[in-house]
């Protein structure tokens, strides 16, 4: 049967099978069909529950073939698993997840295949698990909070809690303690909590994690701790009272009791006073007195809040009390001392002081000055001092008394003033230090200083010479120096001290001194140049110069050549040039430096050298001539010839003329010229041919 007629009796049959098919019959497949040809599909994709798996079918035949898929577990086809992928679920938990593939294509078999692998899901495990974070504060009934985060997946998560208490190296489940929070009981005092965490997830393997530890559990505070207030009459010999009230929480403190007692700015606890009354003794009057009371409940820190200071505690008053008075040398650094007697009652009284300075009518109290005596400062000069006694006696109200004002406060002379001595080398540039000791007193004593130069026995002071360092200039350079220091103090009288003389001052030396070098051509006629640089000191310095020549080793002056300068002459061809140079400085030693020799000088050449010209009737017996001209220099040339016949020396012909003879009949002749000049090399040109010398004709 050829192919046409295949193709219309299978046309007419799928015809036919789709009348019957709309005809309601069933009707199987043609028994000439062609079976679709399978290749084994295989799954991919995660075992955990959820994941997606995904079949794929292979290379089918023929390439139009549809496909439909049915997914099993344990060879039994899951409901709906239609599709050519499939979530796992709980219930695939351990069993094989295989598909079967069906393959479609017009005119062929259907068949089917299973897939070559399955999948057995199994629970997931989480990602990541943090550690739980516990916030709150760690202190008795104070509620600490466990936060969970960073939990992969973290949607869908149930979390359940279980706090801990660990005392030492021991941890303990606390009973009851499964929630989010945890109010801290009084058993957590000094102790360390911890939360653990499990958290669970449909398809997901239960994990735990653990928080660390919070620092050990403190006590709770009061919440409100008013100052407790003191009643009763400040008096000696009175009862003081001390109530509390307004503490949060009230109920359940225990209250403890510590009386102060203040004197002078300095409060200390009053021995025995420790109930919540207080009776005043002797040792209060003038005093202030203050209670600090002390709450404490189980579960709480004590607390501790102190009452305000009461007023000063009242006493009794002195009989007599009379004024100071002062003795002592009424001048700056000297000692005064106030004294006091006729006080009743006079045993036992404490006498404290407050020395005054008074300028200009304005009397102050001076700092600090609190003892029986005074050291007369500088700021006591121009005034009068007075100073006032306080006395203090038990049970007694303090008095104060104030002396009579002294006569004014006069200067005072420096105990001692040495003379000032002098360090640093004694050279030119070198720095001189005056150096200042054994004064006294010492401390805030300002020095000025003047410097001097002796000179054959005169001695003047140097202009502005008036710090503490002098640097000496060639100005000192054979004289001698001394300096005279002058000490001023506030409330002293002025000293002026001066040194020894130093030794004469010398020279210095140049800090640095180089080579000189030789810039120019060692050529006949240059000009040389001496170059001096890198001497220290460079400022005020004048160089001297001398230029030498050597031949065969041989060196000499070259005389009257003392310049920065030097032109070249015949006498230097030949021979090496170089200079001397001797730097001066005021106060400084001369000092002479020699540069390298130059390279031998030579002989210069001429710029130009035109060749000679030849004039004159190339006929034998007539007389040739000649020209030289062009030549640069020009002024001072000799010039020598030397004709050429064939280019041969003709003997004899040296001048600047030359009669043609026989012998020249049928040559070429030709002229060389030398040319020679002081101090350049000879250079010699030779002219071009002439024509051929010809014979003389007969007339």
């Amino acid at each position: 049967m050829s192919l046409v007629q295949t193709w219309m009796s299978r046309t007419v049959a799928v015809v036919i099978a789709i009348a019957v098919v709309l005809s309601g019959a069933v009707q199987a497949t043609p028994a000439w069909a062609d079976t679709v040809t399978v290749d084994t599909p295989v799954i991919s994709g995660s075992a955990g529950v959820g994941s997606t798996l995904t079949v794929a079918e292979g290379t089918w035949s023929p390439a139009e073939t549809t496909f439909t898929y049915q997914w099993t577990r344990d060879n039994t086809p899951i409901g709906g698993a239609t599709s050519s992928t499939y979530v796992t679920v709980l219930a695939d938990i351990g069993s094989d997840i295989r598909a079967v593939v069906t393959g479609l294509a017009d005119g062929f078999d259907p068949d089917s295949a299973t897939t070559s692998n399955a999948i057995t899901p199994t629970l997931n495990t989480f990602g990541t698990t943090t550690d739980p974070i516990i916030s709150g504060t760690t202190a008795f009934g104070s509620t600490l909070t466990a936060s969970v985060s960073g939990w992969v997946p973290s949607t869908g998560v149930t979390y359940t809690y279980q706090w801990h208490r660990t005392i030492g190296l021991v941890t303990t489940d606390i009973d009851g303690a499964t929630a989010a929070t945890y109010q801290l009981a009084l058993a957590d005092i000094d102790a360390t909590i911890s939360v653990t965490v499990e958290g669970t997830k449909s398809g997901y393997t239960a994990a735990s994690t653990t928080s660390s530890d919070t620092s050990a559990i403190g006590s709770a505070s009061f919440g409100t701790t008013t100052n407790p207030t003191i009643s009763g009459t400040t008096a000696f010999g009175s009862t003081l009272t001390a109530s509390v009230s307004g503490w949060s929480p009230s109920s359940g403190v225990s209250y403890t009791y510590q009386w102060h007692r203040t004197v002078d700015s300095i409060t200390t606890d009053i021995s025995g006073a420790t109930a919540a009354t207080y009776q005043l003794a002797l040792a209060d009057i003038d005093a202030t007195i203050s209670v600090t009371v002390e709450g404490t409940k189980s579960g709480y820190t004590a607390a501790s809040t102190t009452s305000s200071d009461t007023s000063a505690i009242g006493s009794a008053s002195f009989g007599t009390t009379t004024n100071p008075t002062i003795s002592g040398t009424k001048k700056v650094a000297s000692t005064l001392t106030a004294s006091v007697s006729g006080w009743v009652p006079s045993s036992g009284v404490t006498y404290t002081y407050q020395w005054h300075r008074t300028v200009d009518s304005i009397t102050t109290d001076i700092s600090s000055a609190t003892d029986s005596t005074y050291v007369l400062s500088a700021e006591d000069l121009g005034a009068t001092i007075s100073v006032t006694v306080r006395g203090t006696k038990t049970g007694y109200t303090a008095e104060s008394t104030t002396s009579d004002e002294t006569t004014t406060i006069s200067r005072a002379n420096f105990v001692s003033a040495a003379n000032p001595t002098i360090s640093g080398t004694k050279k030119v540039t070198y720095p001189l230090t005056a150096n200042v000791s054994g004064w006294d007193p010492s401390d805030d004593v300002s020095y000025t200083y003047q410097w001097h130069r002796t000179v054959d026995s005169v001695t003047t002071d140097i202009a502005d010479a008036t710090d503490s360092t002098y640097f000496l200039s060639a100005t000192d350079l054979g004289a001698t120096i001394s300096v005279t220091v002058q000490g001023s103090k506030t409330g002293y009288n002025t000293a002026s001290r001066t040194s020894a003389v130093t030794s004469a001052i010398a020279a210095t030396d140049f800090a640095t001194t180089t080579d000189p070098t030789i810039s120019g051509t060692a050529t006949f006629g240059s000009t040389l140049t001496a170059d001096v640089t890198g001497w220290s000191p460079s400022e005020d310095i004048f160089y001297t110069y001398q230029w030498h020549r050597t031949i065969n080793s041989v060196t000499t002056d070259i005389s009257f050549e003392n310049g920065a300068t030097y032109r070249l002459t015949v006498d230097d061809i030949g021979a090496t040039i170089s200079v001397t140079v001797t730097g001066y400085v005021a106060g400084y030693n001369h000092v002479s430096t020699t540069s390298e020799e130059t390279a031998t000088v030579v002989a210069d050449t001429f710029v130009t050298t035109t060749d000679p010209t030849i004039t004159g009737t190339t006929t034998f017996g007539s007389t040739l001539t000649a020209h030289v001209s062009g030549w640069s220099p020009s002024t001072g040339v000799s010039y020598s010839y030397q004709w050429k016949r064939d280019g041969t020396n003709i003997a004899s012909a040296t001048s600047a003329t030359y009669v043609l003879a026989v012998a020249d009949i049928d040559a070429v002749i030709s002229v060389t010229v030398t040319g020679t000049k002081a101090g350049y090399a000879a250079e010699s040109t030779t002219s071009a041919d002439t024509e051929t010398i010809a014979a003389e004709t007969f007339t």
